[in-house]
């Protein structure tokens, strides 16, 4: 009986731990910020800061599965996107975004804090092959001093993902 027990145990705890997911990270770090002022002249680099990359936790990815009433179909055939700036940053009201990427695309971002709270979502056509967005920061939404992480993902017409990062901006 004392062998059945501790097997029972054993047997209990041992399925537990299989059966463990561990949860989705309620933070994120965000140590610093790539600066530039109003030309996008960088004065000071985070290396971490707007590249493209290929590894994004799930809970960020989720977080694009918004919908958008653009048409994906048309002229969006995963081009290169090169580099992709923002500027000014540290910025007040509005940053600039500069993407160069070789044909139109469609771009998807969100801006979160280091909550993972999301502040800001949207799905933007790129049509030229150097696009500037402006992207409005205000005041009543975002807290003066605080960073802010910017995700970007480039979509094509099948509305697959071929390009994607972030940024960190801090709002003065």
């Amino acid at each position: 009986m004392k062998q059945l027990t501790s097997s029972l145990i054993f047997l209990i705890f041992g399925c537990l731990a299989c059966n463990s997911s561990s949860p989705a990270p309620t933070t994120i770090q965000i140590s610093g910020i790539t600066s530039r002022n109003i030309f996008g002249v960088p004065s000071q680099v985070d290396a971490d800061d707007w590249k493209i990359e290929s590894d994004w936790p799930e809970f960020i990815i989720e977080k694009f599965d918004f919908a958008d009433t653009l048409n994906y179909t048309t002229e969006n055939d995963s081009p290169l996107v090169s580099d992709i700036m923002a500027y000014p940053n540290p910025c007040n009201s509005q940053v600039a975004l500069q993407i160069t990427n070789t044909k139109p695309t469609i771009m998807k971002y969100i801006i979160v804090d280091s909550d993972i709270k999301l502040y800001q979502q949207a799905s933007v056509r790129l049509r030229s092959s150097n696009s500037s967005i402006i992207l409005s920061i205000p005041s009543s939404t975002f807290t003066s001093g605080k960073l802010y992480r910017l995700y970007y993902a480039f979509y094509d017409k099948t509305k697959n993902i071929y390009a994607k990062g972030y940024g960190d901006l801090k709002i003065q």
